[in-house]
């Protein structure tokens, strides 16, 4: 019975959601109807898109992004008006792009490095000019200098032999992780999950976890509450307080734990010499004492850095390990690979340029399912996108997902097919990590973080989906990134 109470309990809450945040765009809307004119000049005759219908164009292109998330709502546009449609986000006029040219001319301009958001959502996270991933201020620069640094020649030197590494540890944990279920499955995501932590650890911030099942978690609430904040209004907050509540507890927390990390490291630097290498926390910590960057940013830098290297690129990976799970001949190929390259060795960093389909197997998961299905930037002056005008304060969302499966690049883009990358250069057609000035900076790391682990665990292990589940039918929430909802079990059984 209680069962029954709490499946009905969360329909409730569901549905109430679902009613205050429409009540909640409508309001909203209609205010901005009323006091920003701004909104009329925003139409544009030149560039398909919903019509305006007296203000309810707008509004209603903002209740459907906040609904139903940008990337799905951004599909939605882009299959109905062409692949340059103008919508509208907050009253601003805002470009859904899935043309690759269109998104190359974005991405490779100083004109878009600033990306659109709530200013209370993101000041309540910590993201409004503050850290690299969504400040828009010039100190983003100064700032993302700071990561150049960290991911440099040399820790990319040592990030296989890291991968490695954390890779063989947490594999010894795998008995008793298959003990935990009845048939012997696995948490998939969580176990990738403690390994990127560690990586990102031992590269970066070289300090003492006491508890990393409870840091990751603390990490996953705080992407969840990222989410939430980045498009709602303010008054939305007052319309959903548990939901507010929960999600401002969970930016707390993690900011807890980054806080006492911190204090760990600068009790540490007191006491070991400094190193001719330091690593990404002391370069921070050490700039902070010489008063060039604050506490806040210093403390938001960590965090960011946690955030991408432990949970964007642990679901990468999980995504990567489905691909192959179900396709049994691609399995076997980079396992032949692997043999002709490695022998029983492990992977060192002058054999990773050499496995060539293993890397063509991570781009082919990576297009069928990107875990950022959309990047958003924002243009700081009037610029001409592919020869349409982009006043400046427009709004950009490149609509990645799609573009990764436009037939004309990709033939059968719907299959699973790494021959898709045989000798192909791809500019604007494929950029999983985006490029230019604002680019992911981990995306060499990254490379290397999945292929290592991928060596180190494919020639234990064979990987096998659960029965019934593909890459395409994992149920996932799609908004700044495609999560699993679900738990994320595989079998991973031990070779002869």
């Amino acid at each position: 019975m209680s069962g029954v109470m709490y499946v009905l309990t969360e329909q409730l809450q569901a549905w109430s959601a679902g009613l205050t945040c429409v009540t909640a765009v409508i309001v909203t809307g209609a205010a901005l109807v009323l006091t920003w004119g701004g909104w009329a000049s925003g139409r544009s005759v030149d560039v398909p898109g919903p019509p305006w219908l007296l203000g309810f164009g707008p509004l209603m292109s903002f209740a459907r992004f906040i609904w139903m998330g940008v990337p799905v709502a951004a599909a939605h546009y882009g299959a109905r008006y062409g692949d340059f449609v103008r919508v509208w986000i907050a009253g601003e006029r805002t470009y859904v792009i899935t043309r690759p040219s269109a998104a190359w001319h974005v991405l490779k301009s100083n004109n878009y490095c600033r990306r659109f958001g709530s200013r209370t959502g993101l000041s309540t996270i910590g993201m409004y000019q503050n850290g690299i991933i969504w400040n828009g201020d010039d100190g983003w620069r100064v700032l993302r200098g700071f990561f150049q640094k960290a991911l440099n020649a040399d820790t990319l030197n040592r990030a296989t032999s890291a991968a490695v590494d954390a890779t063989y540890r947490q594999m010894g944990n795998i008995a008793v992780l298959q003990q935990k279920t009845a048939d012997g499955k696995i948490e998939a995501l969580d176990f990738l999950r403690r390994i990127t932590l560690e990586v990102t650890n031992n590269l970066t911030l070289g300090v003492h976890i006491a508890d990393p099942d409870d840091l990751v978690e603390r990490i996953v609430r705080y992407f969840k509450a990222w989410e939430f904040f980045l498009l709602r209004p303010p008054i939305m907050y007052l319309m959903t307080p548990k939901l507010y509540w929960k999600h401002c507890q969970a930016v707390n927390d993690l900011n807890d734990a980054i806080a006492e990390l911190l204090t760990n490291k600068r009790q540490e630097l007191k006491t070991v010499p400094p190193s001719d290498k330091p690593d990404f926390a002391t370069c921070l910590l050490q700039a902070e004492e010489r008063g060039e960057v604050s506490p806040a940013h210093v403390q938001q830098c960590v965090l960011e850095m946690l955030l991408a290297g432990t949970d964007t690129s642990s679901v990468s990976m999980y995504y990567l390990l489905v691909s192959v799970a179900e396709n049994p001949q691609v399995e076997l190929k980079v396992l032949e690979e692997m043999r002709d390259i490695l022998g029983e060795r492990d992977p060192t960093k002058a054999d990773l340029p050499q496995l060539v389909y293993l890397e063509q197997v991570i781009k082919e998961a990576m297009r069928i399912k990107p875990v950022g299905p959309v990047i958003m930037r924002q243009a700081k002056e009037d610029d001409r996108i592919d020869g349409i005008e982009t006043p400046a304060g427009t709004n950009i969302i490149l609509n990645l997902a799609d573009m990764h499966r436009r037939q004309d690049n990709f033939p059968a883009p719907d299959d699973f097919n790494p021959q898709h990358f045989d000798n192909k250069d791809f500019k604007g057609e494929y950029v999983p990590f985006g490029t230019g000035p604002k680019g992911c900076i981990g995306q060499f790391l990254a490379m290397i973080e999945m292929k290592a682990i991928m060596c180190t665990l494919l020639r234990k292990y064979h990987l096998r989906a659960i029965p019934g589940e593909s890459l395409e039918g994992i149920e996932t929430h799609w908004d700044i990134a495609q999560q699993p909802v679900n738990a994320s079990y595989m079998y991973f059984e031990e070779r002869n």
